[in-house]
């Protein structure tokens, strides 16, 4: 039986661009969907720290975070290389926000070298995915409009909050905004009442 290793790929923190086009894009983000609070707060240090007490082998994904194609390229070159390295293992990828495009672009280029990929709120450009036997959990809310209007943004013929492909599960978790997403809140609705997020998360890690 292969140990398992956990990849978690943390999403944007940064909220400033140089480029000044990308700074629009950013306050148009925060404008339309009525956040009054940042977004791109720095979850990590906390989310780290629950991961690791409750898997022995967690691998936080440390790249800039910011929000550039170069940036990206960066962090997909490193999720490559901590693929090829653990290749032994049974790997579970958690990829949030950004985070969650970053591992699907890898997924599809490892076909069946991750066994399950989690995601958080993620921006993702593309809308059907077959990655061989790679299971996609997809976790979205409908009441996430930070994450429609990025979705849009970033990729408005292609992309798409839910997802397609043999493997995709798509589960909505009702009346969680983006940032509720990563300040850990715990769900009041559904399924998975009574549950935070993280704990959520932790479920399709293990099952």
């Amino acid at each position: 039986m292969k140990k398992k290793i956990v990849i978690i790929i943390p999403g944007a923190k940064f909220i400033k661009s140089k480029n000044k086009f990308m700074q629009f894009i950013i306050l148009s983000f925060y404008s339309l969907t009525n956040v009054m609070h940042p977004i791109y707060i720095n979850y990590a240090g906390g989310w780290k720290e629950f991961f690791a007490r409750k898997n022995s082998h967690v691998i936080w994904l440390h790249w800039s975070r910011g929000i550039s194609l170069f940036s990206k390229w960066i962090a997909i070159r490193k999720l490559k290389r901590l693929i090829k390295h653990y290749k032994n293992y049974d790997i579970v990828v958690v990829g949030m926000s950004l985070g969650g495009e970053i591992a699907l672009e890898v997924a599809e280029k490892f076909p069946n070298k991750i066994k399950k990929i989690i995601l958080v709120g993620s921006a993702n450009e593309k809308s059907v995915f077959n990655t061989g036997n790679t299971k996609i959990i997809n976790l979205y809310s409908k009441k996430d409009k930070f994450q429609e209007f990025a979705v849009k943004a970033l990729s408005p013929i292609f992309g798409s909050v839910q997802l397609r492909g043999p493997n995709v599960k798509n589960i909505n978790l009702p009346g969680i905004t983006h940032d509720k997403f990563f300040a850990n809140t715990k769900i009041k609705y559904g399924k998975y009442k009574g549950k935070n997020i993280s704990e959520t998360i932790e479920n399709f890690i293990k099952n």
